[in-house]
């Protein structure tokens, strides 16, 4: 049984997803929600095998939603149906581990053809935003190496992108400038970095 939760504040559109699942075999939709916040709280509480979000939601985005479940339930699959034409949030969902990157202008047919693919396995993204994601082996490391970082983590990456000094962040995030020290360190050990100015330089090629 694959077990679907949908994510959008459109009524609309979750009634749209949940007819195309209807021609999935052996599918149950076991939640939806309209915001991050209601989505969060079942989060918990359901079983999920893939979950299907709008990128824009009120309070959130969308990939506040995949952090979450992925913390919680590792193995979920998890889809962007959304009208978010950014590159900058197609490339962060592919580096972080997205399955799936769906424009909602798509025609019907396309949508659930992606479902299903996505759900055998494969990866899909819009053939227009290929060119901004950054492929091949070297990205592919990169990729698995974001994936083990903690949500924390990726946060003082960013801002490390950005170009924050350690007492910048610190006042950003509320903690205190020797932890953000320790932090980077960890960083510098998980992500197989061997100085301060390398996880400088590999911020700035993921985040930057």
């Amino acid at each position: 049984m694959i077990r679907f939760y949908l994510i959008d504040d459109h009524p609309a559109i979750r009634k749209g997803i949940q007819s195309m699942i209807q021609n999935i075999p052996e599918h149950s939709l076991v939640g939806e929600a309209s915001t991050a916040e209601e989505a969060i709280a079942d989060f918990s509480f359901k079983k999920i095998d893939v979950l299907i979000s709008d990128m824009i939601l009120p309070g959130q985005n969308g990939l506040v939603i995949f952090e979450k479940i992925k913390a919680l339930q590792p193995h979920v699959k998890v889809v962007f149906l959304t009208m978010m034409k950014d590159w900058d949030m197609v490339k962060k969902a592919y580096l972080l581990g997205a399955d799936g990157y769906i424009l909602k202008d798509s025609d019907t047919e396309y949508i659930e053809i992606s479902i299903k693919s996505i759900i055998a396995g494969k990866k899909i993204f819009p053939e227009g935003m290929i060119s901004v994601l950054p492929l091949g082996s070297e990205w592919e490391d990169t990729r698995s190496k974001l994936q083990e970082l903690s949500k924390r983590e990726k946060e003082i990456l960013e801002w490390i992108a950005k170009g924050n000094l350690n007492r910048e962040i610190a006042e950003k995030l509320g903690i205190s400038i020797r932890t953000v020290e320790g932090h980077r360190s960890n960083l510098i050990e998980k992500l197989n970095l061997n100085s301060a100015q390398s996880l400088v330089r590999f911020a700035a090629k993921v985040f930057g």
